[in-house]
């Protein structure tokens, strides 16, 4: 069995999500080159801009972010949303990526003007954590290229503001859902990566239920960070907690909210297929193959795949199809593990319908190396402890 290497994704995911945090001292306590805490007008310009990109409305929300205007012209908050907008619209970027010099001049620019700000306000909050926030991201793009001792050198800059972050969750809201993710993966983490437990003495002891109350209360408490509190909590019971029935509520707000952003249709389908919604879950993969964008239009394909072979639909060409959707996949810039784990279970089990057992094994093999959901990787030792008996 392939070992898995040490994996860095835990401290970017929770760096990359600061932008809302950042935008929480924009409103409360921000003393930058422009307060925006005593603007209303900009305050609103903010939350729109915020609501469009959720809604995959990416060019009308960058249009709604540059409304802010001259009195921030000198401000990090604006070319840090614009970044944010190109990463979300075409996610993951690489160092190949059209949009990889574009993105990564938006984040310099942040990292200046942060700069800017501290080397006369050294204690700046709002400086200090759009600058945290932009290192985030930079931290999540070196894991992706795996130049790990970047990772490391973004990671330490920013451990002793996540120190700071969890200390103001009573005051501010907003802190719970960061306050979540560090509580809940503390303990996780190392469930799922054993090697990393020696490691983990550096940290205080984590706590599932806690992180899970945290999150909660930021989906209830929250204004900025409320939608990411959803989106965790749907994705933590399903993928960790082999719960589909409490990620449901989590991921309906959500998408009835946003109906045009199809990462949450994609996380809705992978929630309706554990509960055996297969009609519905159907639905979402139509809406996924009619959409205009190709990663996701492939992945449709094969959710409609998954479907027929969960519904025991006739196995005629559901191997052969998958392959050429996987063909297509492996073609495109975007990446999904979660999309990849599905794809080779499903191939998978009709390899067992065939009687190919010796597929099913090399398809499973891969399933375990890449998974950290708790359903695929059981259904994936199942399959290998009946092998033995």
């Amino acid at each position: 069995m392939q070992k898995k290497q040490f994996n860095y994704n835990y401290y970017c995911l929770i760096l990359r999500y600061c932008l809302l945090l950042t935008l929480l001292f924009v409103i409360h306590i921000g003393k930058a080159q422009k307060k925006l805490s005593d603007d209303i007008q900009s305050l609103k310009i903010v939350t729109l801009a915020l609501d469009q990109m959720y809604n995959f409305d990416f060019e009308i929300a960058k249009s709604t972010i540059n409304k802010l205007g001259k009195p921030y012209e000198k401000h990090p908050a604006a070319p840090y949303f614009l970044s944010m907008c190109i990463k979300n619209e075409y996610y993951p970027i690489l160092k190949n990526s059209p949009q990889y010099s574009p993105y990564l001049a938006l984040i310099e620019q942040t990292l200046y003007r942060c700069q800017q700000i501290l080397d006369s306000k050294p204690n700046d909050p709002e400086a200090l954590f759009f600058s945290l926030a932009a290192r985030g991201d930079l931290a999540l793009f070196y894991s992706k290229q795996n130049e790990l001792l970047k990772v490391i050198q973004e990671i330490r800059i920013a451990y002793s503001y996540m120190k700071t972050a969890l200390q103001l969750k009573k005051q501010y809201s907003e802190f719970y859902f960061f306050s979540g993710l560090y509580y809940f993966y503390l303990e996780q983490y190392p469930i799922t990566h054993p090697s990393v437990k020696p490691f983990m003495i550096l940290f205080e002891k984590g706590n599932k239920a806690q992180g899970f109350a945290d999150l909660k209360s930021g989906s209830q408490l929250a204004t900025f960070t409320q939608n990411e509190s959803l989106i965790f909590l749907s994705g933590l019971y399903n993928k960790y907690e082999t719960r589909p029935d409490l990620s449901l509520p989590f991921i309906e707000t959500l998408v009835s909210k946003y109906p045009n952003n199809l990462n949450f249709t994609q996380r809705y389908f992978e929630v309706l297929i554990e509960l055996k919604k297969y009609d519905l879950a159907m639905l979402q993969a139509k809406k996924l193959i009619n959409s205009q964008i190709p990663f996701f239009q492939i992945s449709g394909k094969i959710y409609e795949t998954i479907v027929l072979e969960k519904t025991n639909s006739s196995l005629n060409n559901l191997h052969q199809n998958l392959l050429l959707h996987l063909n297509e996949y492996f073609k495109n810039n975007r990446k999904s593990e979660d999309l990849l784990v599905m794809t080779y279970s499903c191939m998978a089990r009709i390899c067992i319908k065939e009687k190919n057992y010796n597929k099913a094994k090399a398809y499973y093999q891969k399933v375990i190396e890449k998974t950290e959901n708790v359903s695929y990787k059981k259904e994936a030792d199942d399959f290998f402890k009946n092998q033995k008996q």
